[in-house]
């Protein structure tokens, strides 16, 4: 038997409003999205070392959820990222800080990838 739901398109949340989705999930309360331009100059990343940097996120806070999406032109699993794992998070208010680990077995530079990486932060 299909079961009937109900859509609701948010443009915009009030300060004191709350989204949220599915049967007893938790309120989101900050959905953020935008642009960190990545420009690396000369960084390289060892095999089996690791690279951090920062960007501000305006309205980010310790706790929430971290989706960061690379430039278009930068295929997954292919050259240069082949190799390399990603974490982000919310290190301080309006802080994200990003983590490259290379476990290529080669160097990893950073300057190739450089371009408009797209975040999502959800706070609850």
């Amino acid at each position: 038997m299909a079961r009937s739901r109900e859509h609701t398109t948010f443009t915009k949340l009030a300060a004191e409003q709350a989204l949220r989705v599915g049967d007893g999930a938790t309120d989101l309360v900050r959905i953020l999205k935008g642009v960190w331009t990545a420009n690396f100059n000369t960084e390289s990343v060892g095999s089996g070392s690791r690279y951090e940097t920062t960007f501000s996120a305006p309205g980010a806070r310790p706790g929430d959820a971290v989706v960061l999406n690379a430039p278009a032109d930068l295929a997954y699993g292919a050259a240069p990222m082949s190799g390399v794992s990603i974490n982000a998070r919310v290190s301080a208010n309006d802080t994200v800080r990003v983590q490259f680990v290379n476990m290529s077995g080669g160097t990893f530079g950073l300057s190739t990838i450089n371009g408009n990486w797209t975040y999502l932060i959800v706070g609850s």
